[in-house]
């Protein structure tokens, strides 16, 4: 669940528990590359000084998963908790619409897991799956994608199969559907990674 970001800081919201930090980047990922904004929330006394809006920052973070109910259904996102930040220089940017970029920005969460539930092959070329993540305290769930030459560690892969993965976070918007209103989705693309082991365990279940 340990991660770094670089990207352009669009917006800084202090609050009392925190200060709230949205960054923009396009990261590489052997394609056309992932456009992403993420939000990034600071403790206090882990930004001291509040980043000017237009300026770089690299941050070292900590992604951890949350669920809360809307209705009768559940909900749930991957909620990216700052360590530590610090300035760096601007080398490439890109604007889409009204909106300007950090080019070829660092987007890398790195964690071990157990598959919750078989892999499964798409007729797209990806591979997805679920992945259980013990934290501290409570057990954090990421959805997998594995494109091109990354798919062989999910491959196959059974439910309680271990997996190391190296991963860029990226948010994808769901399109409506009967009776659900559009929705996004919190995505872990596998960039690097390996099998640990392949033991079924019983608790991998969601």
């Amino acid at each position: 669940m340990k991660g770094f970001l670089t990207g352009l800081v669009l917006a800084v919201t202090p609050a009392k528990s925190g200060t709230l930090v949205r960054l923009a980047g396009i990261t590489p990922n052997g394609h056309l590359g992932i456009t992403w904004i993420r939000d990034v929330r600071f403790l206090p006394s882990c930004l001291p000084e509040l980043p000017i809006v237009g300026t770089a920052l690299r941050v070292m973070a900590q992604a951890a998963y949350e669920t809360w109910q809307v209705g009768a259904e559940k909900a749930s996102h991957v909620v990216v908790y700052g360590v530590r930040a610090q300035p760096i220089e601007i080398e490439h940017t890109i604007k889409k619409g009204e909106t300007l970029f950090l080019k070829g920005a660092e987007n890398a969460f790195t964690f071990c897991g157990h598959l919750v539930k078989p892999a499964v092959t798409k007729p797209v070329g990806v591979i997805e799956a679920r992945v259980a993540v013990q934290g501290k305290v409570d057990k954090h769930f990421f959805n997998l994608e594995a494109w091109r030459d990354q798919q062989g560690v999910l491959m196959d892969a059974t439910a309680g199969t271990e997996v190391e993965v190296t991963c860029i976070l990226r948010r994808d918007r769901l399109p409506e559907r009967a009776g659900h209103a559009a929705r996004t989705l919190d995505v872990m693309e596998v960039q690097a990674g390996q099998r640990v082991n392949a033991v079924r365990l019983s608790e991998a279940a969601d």
